[in-house]
């Protein structure tokens, strides 16, 4: 009789493993569901302590942003709630400015409104014999640095002639300032020319071209490698030294 037992046995000891082997592996399964919970709680908490991480379904690459067909000439500004703070003299100081600019930034119209520091008279020449014509424009920013400076965002779709578009459709991003420079205003292309007395609160590592556009616009913005380096000098006055 014990040979006829044994088989019997083994099949016992074969159907109780199997159940072993499947509650193990049900186990596995919540162990591993806990650990998916904890690493979402690991970066909940990382979020509320200001950590960025980035998720592996995120969009690392920025959007590109949509060409428009059409751009509204009556609408030359950012829908900003900043701009509230800032006196609308100011702001209308810089789109007259601007307005000036289409009818050439060389022009000597739009230069009455710059102020050049005394050790850049190369650069007022040099804005002086290069023709950039606005043809658009947008404020994207205004910054308030203190009570006699303010710092400009501003996209502007520029050509070198007058006659035609050079501008491939794109606009590019910009600083200027407007100070206030012994009792009247003026347009600042550039933070060499900045007087001492305004520099109170400025920080000029925030104004650098090197920095991508991070806007809301849906304007085509030029990419910063497509600008040319003697674009950037004939329209910002900056330079690689700086």
């Amino acid at each position: 009789m014990k040979p006829r037992i044994k088989p019997a046995f083994e099949v016992f000891v074969a159907v109780l493993c199997f159940l072993v082997l499947l509650g193990c592996s049900k186990k596995r399964g919540t162990l591993g569901s806990g650990v998916i919970s904890s690493s979402m709680t690991v970066l909940s908490k990382d979020e509320s302590n200001n950590t960025e991480l980035v998720s592996p379904t995120q969009n690392i690459l920025p959007e590109v942003s949509p060409v428009t067909s059409e751009d509204n000439p009556n609408n030359n500004s950012g829908d900003h709630d900043s701009f509230a703070s800032v006196p609308q003299e100011v702001i209308s100081f810089f789109e007259d400015y601007m307005e000036a600019g289409k009818k050439g930034l060389h022009s000597s119209e739009a230069l009455s409104y710059c102020y050049y520091s005394p050790n850049s008279e190369f650069y007022r020449q040099m804005d002086e014999t290069t023709p950039w014509f606005v043809l658009d424009y947008e404020i994207d920013q205004i910054e308030k640095i203190n009570d006699g400076l303010y710092a400009f965002t501003v996209l502007t779709k520029k050509s070198a002639s007058d006659a035609e578009d050079t501008s491939a459709g794109y606009y590019d991003r910009i600083f200027n300032f407007v100070g206030e420079i012994d009792g009247r205003q003026y347009i600042i292309k550039n933070i060499r020319d900045i007087p001492e007395a305004l520099t109170e609160g400025l920080n000029p590592d925030l104004y650098s071209y090197e920095i991508p556009y991070s806007g809301n616009s849906d304007k085509p913005i030029r990419p910063i490698e497509a600008v040319t380096l003697d674009e950037v000098l004939s329209f910002s006055g900056e330079t690689l030294s700086d």
